[in-house]
């Protein structure tokens, strides 16, 4: 089975939604650890935020971009056999205009829609997320379609 590394709680909200088993999801708080993590073992795959006001980690120059669109990047390591998907620019801009595509309003979810506030208020309100991510999800969105179509496939 794949080990799926994730920044935060939502982030693994999102894979979960995206029907990725809890046990198989690592919490790493920060790319930072991720790539870390990533440079140690083979075969795994790793949801993060590009944060564009930090600075580029080192291992970024070892991936290959393969795909860019709907705000996701997806990058591979074809040496370790990673797949990383980067939501641009952050989870909480990639998730505000995900369900503004749908026309959903974060605030019937409990959730407001500007990123700075949604980024401190989201932790607190996981279910909440869950619930957005169900509705959007009813409306079939295609940035959620783009992230399960590079999601690695159980058998």
């Amino acid at each position: 089975m794949i080990e799926y590394y994730v920044e935060c709680n939502p982030d693994g909200v999102l894979l979960q939604h995206l029907k990725i088993s809890g046990k198989l999801i690592t919490h790493c708080n920060g790319s930072g650890n991720i790539f870390n993590k990533l440079r140690k073992f083979k075969n795994r795959f790793a949801l993060i935020d590009e944060d564009p006001k930090t600075i580029e980690h080192p291992y970024y120059s070892s991936l290959f971009l393969e795909h860019e669109a709907k705000g996701i990047k997806v990058y591979t390591d074809k040496t370790r056999g990673h797949r990383i998907l980067v939501l641009c620019p952050r989870f909480e801009e990639w998730l505000i205009q995900t369900a503004k595509e749908k026309k959903i309003k974060l605030s019937d979810f409990s959730l407001p829609d500007n990123p700075q506030f949604l980024r401190s208020a989201i932790n607190s309100r996981l279910k909440n997320l869950q619930s957005l991510l169900t509705e959007i999800d009813k409306h079939r969105n295609s940035r959620l379609d783009e992230l399960r179509r590079y999601l690695p496939t159980h058998d």
